[in-house]
């Protein structure tokens, strides 16, 4: 064989080899997953608090190349400031998440919250499966808990079998001892099945409500406002319950210990879930839940079922009652409330028209 056939015949091996090494990266390309990475999600009012820190109680120098003076100086200045009513610290009894969101606040600045109930599956004994049985005649365990802004859990019951009415359950998380508190003047948000009374605000019935109603359609009116941003606040709850079953999926799933144990499964879990939300607040639990939430089909309160559900909620759960209270004491405790949410509508949609 002479040199030109040796040669022809390395660059077919040479272009077989480079064609095969193509189609190999190509096949894996094609197996391989793309990642496409997510920026990190910024707590932007913790990321302000770390750098005034930094600075603050920093050294010296670095606190003069910052506010042109030291913290000898800056922290008798401030104080002055302060007795003369020239600045004001941060109230504390508004909600961060709220305080630092002009959509928010003012509007919401007395909201400590927001309060729902998911079921969760339960093993239970075959005899008292029946009022056991949730939604889809599947046994659960109503579960109802309030979530501060933060994605944290501030109350949790367990243990109503999953027929009773999210109502009934909000009645005894009210009346127990050491039971669900709302402070005095303040208000969690909850959905229309609860209805409105002392201390719980709903959306307005009959009006539209979820985020995606609102896509390229923005609102018309004080109520359809006050909805949305309902709306938006109230999908922390949604968000809350599901970073827990996803985080930890043993709540999530058919359960093999005996009812008791399941009950403090779900608080040992929801302990956790705080214990991690205050260490690392952005992981992709978080995102994934986020990301899943926004992709929900919108709702429309219909006026028939939310005023039958208001109805049966009104008869049941009445923050603080006492027996001396008659139904028309509750019932001007409940339009006084309803004026409470006009009030707020009102104001935020004059707001809304200025800008």
């Amino acid at each position: 064989m002479d040199s030109s056939s040796d040669d022809e015949t390395a660059m077919i091996i040479g272009a077989a080899t480079s064609a095969l090494a193509a189609g190999y990266a190509v096949l894996e390309a094609y197996r391989t997953p793309i990642v496409i990475p997510r920026p990190p999600h910024i707590n932007r009012d913790q990321a302000r608090e770390n750098y005034m820190d930094s600075i603050l109680y920093g050294s010296s120098s670095f606190c003069i190349d910052h506010i042109r003076m030291d913290q000898d100086t800056f922290f008798p200045l401030l104080n002055t400031l302060r007795v003369r009513e020239l600045v004001h610290l941060p109230n504390q009894s508004t909600l961060p998440e709220i305080l630092g969101n002009q959509r928010y606040y003012p509007w919401f600045a007395d909201c400590v919250g927001a309060i729902d109930g998911t079921h969760i599956l339960a093993a239970i004994p075959l005899e008292i499966q029946g009022k056991f049985g949730g939604r889809k005649g599947i046994p659960t365990q109503n579960v109802l808990a309030a979530i501060s802004f933060d994605l944290k859990f501030s109350y949790v019951l367990a243990r109503w079998e999953g027929s009773a009415h999210d109502s009934l359950v909000l009645k005894e998380a009210l009346s127990r001892p050491g039971g669900l508190q709302v402070p005095k003047d303040k208000y969690y948000l909850v959905d229309a099945g609860y209805g409105i009374r002392n201390g719980f605000i709903p959306p307005y019935i009959g009006v539209r409500y979820h985020l995606k109603e609102y896509d390229g359609n923005p609102p018309q009116n004080e109520k359809e406002l006050f909805n949305l941003r309902h709306s938006s606040l109230l999908t922390t709850i949604e968000q809350g319950f599901g970073i827990l079953k996803k985080r930890f999926r043993v709540i999530d799933n058919d359960p093999f210990w005996d009812f008791k144990t399941q009950m403090d499964m779900v608080l040992a879990c929801c302990i956790l879930h705080n214990h991690i939300m205050g260490i690392t607040p952005n992981d992709r639990f978080i995102q994934e839940v986020i990301q899943d939430k926004q992709s929900q089909t919108p709702i429309v309160l219909h006026e028939q079922e939310s005023q039958t559900q208001q109805g049966q909620t009104q008869c049941q759960s009445q923050q603080g009652l006492t027996q001396s209270q008659t139904q028309s004491d509750r019932e001007a405790e409940n339009r006084e409330w309803a004026r409470k949410r006009d009030a707020i509508a009102y104001a935020m949609y004059a707001d809304y028209l200025r800008r």
